[in-house]
């Protein structure tokens, strides 16, 4: 299994020897945003959707949008894996933070 390192936006190192999951979902949910997986109208599309804003702007909590970052894997987990690799290779669109494959 990969791990991965998560670092700060200067490269100092945050967290390490994470899962794709527990990487993309600090990636994902740094500084307060949220993030979910749904099944589209399409029964064999998952799509990320993510907060606009976070919850500790002044604003509040953003509302969900959808992204670019989809998988057609049927099965659920599969699909969610893909999902956070893809998050994981663009953390830059989600996140001032970045994740490092270990191994």
């Amino acid at each position: 299994m990969s791990t991965y390192t998560i670092t700060d936006y200067d490269g100092n190192e945050l967290y390490s020897g994470l899962s794709a999951e527990q990487s993309a979902d600090i990636l994902l949910t740094h500084d307060g945003h949220a993030y979910e997986i749904r099944l589209s109208s399409n029964p064999d599309c998952w799509i990320l959707w993510h907060s606009d804003a976070s919850q500790n702007s002044v604003r509040g909590a953003g509302r969900l949008q959808e992204t670019k970052i989809f998988s057609l894997h049927k099965n659920a987990q599969a699909a969610q894996q893909e999902i956070f690799l893809k998050v994981i290779d663009n953390a830059a669109w989600f996140s001032s933070l970045d994740a490092i494959l270990n191994d």
